[in-house]
Formats: C-alpha cells, sequence, structure tokens
C-alpha cells in the first residue's frame, strides 16, 4: 500500500463564492485572500522550475487553511510531465480555463506551456478576487468561452459589460499595477501568449498589493459598499496623503 499525506483545508471554491465563504471563511478580507494567492504562486512556480504543470486548473482542487495563508494542492495525479525523455500530458481540463491555443485539441494530445499556465492562473486570480466571478463574463457578450475566444474582456478602458452587482465597486478599489496586468492578460494576451503576465510577475504584483493593504492604502472589505473616489486614501483613517498615487 502507499500512505498518503492527509490534505487539510477547504476548496477554495468555496473562498470564491459570492455567499459561501461567508460560512466558511468568517472574518475573510483582501489581505488574507492575497496571502493565500502569494502561496499559490509560490508553490506554482516550484512546480514550474521542476518541469511539472497543473494542466487542470480548477477551484475545488485546492485547498485553503482558514486560519493560515497555506494551499495544499489535491489530485496531481493529472499534471504533465516530463521524465527520462517521455511526455505525460494532462489529460483534463475545462474550456474556461483553458487558452484559446489549446482549444479545438483533445486534452491528452496537449504539450502545456508557461504561458498557457499563467493563462490559466490568472483566471483563477481574479475569480478568488472577485467572488468566483470569471473574467469573460459580460454582460451583452456571449458565454464565457466563447468571449475568451475573441479576447472580450468588460474590465479597463470604458468599463462596458460589467455585470450588476458588486463587480464594478471591486474591481475599482484593485491597484492599477494589479488591473494593468489583468486587461493585458485577458485581452492581448488572449490570442498572444508572450503578453501574459507571468507566474513571477504575478507573485512580485501579489506581494506589492499584500504589502501596500498592510500600510492601509487599499480597501480590505471582500464588497465594497462603493467605488473607489478620487479622494479615497485607503482603508487607514490616519494614512498618509503619500498613498494618495495608488
Amino acid at each position: 500500500g502507499y500512505a498518503m499525506y492527509k490534505a487539510e483545508g477547504k476548496d477554495m471554491f468555496l473562498l470564491a463564492h459570492s455567499m459561501l465563504y461567508k460560512k466558511h471563511f468568517p472574518g475573510l478580507d483582501r489581505r488574507a485572500i492575497t496571502g493565500y494567492l502569494i502561496n499559490l504562486v509560490q508553490q506554482l512556480k516550484t512546480l514550474q522550475d521542476h518541469g511539472v504543470m497543473i494542466g487542470d486548473y480548477n477551484l475545488h482542487n485546492l485547498l485553503c487553511q482558514p486560519n493560515s495563508d497555506k494551499v495544499t494542492l489535491i489530485d496531481c495525479d493529472s499534471y504533465q510531465l516530463q521524465f527520462n525523455g517521455r511526455h505525460y500530458a494532462s489529460p483534463v481540463g475545462t474550456p474556461d480555463m483553458t487558452p484559446i491555443e489549446h482549444h479545438g485539441k483533445a486534452f491528452s494530445d496537449l504539450v502545456r506551456t508557461k504561458e498557457s499556465e499563467a493563462f490559466s492562473l490568472a483566471i483563477i486570480l481574479f475569480k478568488c478576487l472577485r467572488l468566483g466571478r470569471h473574467p469573460y463574463d459580460i454582460v451583452g457578450g456571449e458565454d464565457p468561452v466563447t468571449n475568451l475566444k475573441r479576447g472580450d474582456f468588460a474590465y479597463g478602458v470604458g468599463n462596458k459589460g460589467i455585470p450588476a452587482g458588486p463587480w464594478y465597486n471591486i474591481w475599482s478599489h484593485m491597484p492599477r499595477r494589479l488591473k494593468t496586468n489583468f486587461i493585458t492578460t485577458f485581452t492581448e494576451g488572449a490570442n498572444d501568449p508572450a503578453k501574459r503576465t507571468s507566474l513571477e510577475e504575478w507573485l512580485d504584483v501579489l506581494t506589492l498589493y499584500s504589502k501596500e493593504i498592510d500600510k492601509g492604502w487599499h480597501e480590505v472589505a471582500i464588497t465594497p459598499s462603493k467605488p473607489k473616489s478620487s479622494e479615497y486614501r485607503g482603508s487607514n483613517p490616519f494614512i498618509s496623503q503619500s498613498a494618495s498615487h495608488c
């Protein structure tokens, strides 16, 4: 037999759910979410450094420990590996988490790349920061898979097609650098893998976001009550005026 480590935690799907996060992650705020995402990106980067690709990006395969920022990866038997000159494909996946260059092909025939992984990871990050909303779920558009293929991303210049609800408020409070990386990845990067934010870049962006949250520069509430105004100076009432550039 084979004894496996028993993973602890709750599905990241619950963290990224607009209602269930309240039950399973009481007290959750944007600082905590960012901590989980930093830990996730660190682990994925370590795997990539060893030639391992996740392939099937699924929130149910990521466990978050509610009392820490640790993320545990599970259901790892479908990862893409290279061993002794042989290629072992990741035979599973879902179209709405898969970059356009891999559509229309059997998952078992794909060779995942750092760029394709970066695209799928960006969707995970976006969903976790935005209550599970898919980046290509837009008002007046098609289904997320069709929008993905077209690079139709609602957020950014003009903010056209943002779904009703708290979605604009959340987006407005995200730091510019974070938003810029999402915009580039989901528009230009939809068809050009070279335009996608890499894991290393995401780690830098998220780490900076976390540090700025700790300084009180950004809203920590999961659902801000109103959009960010030009007078907003952070969540700390005693914040310095020097934060106004964020």
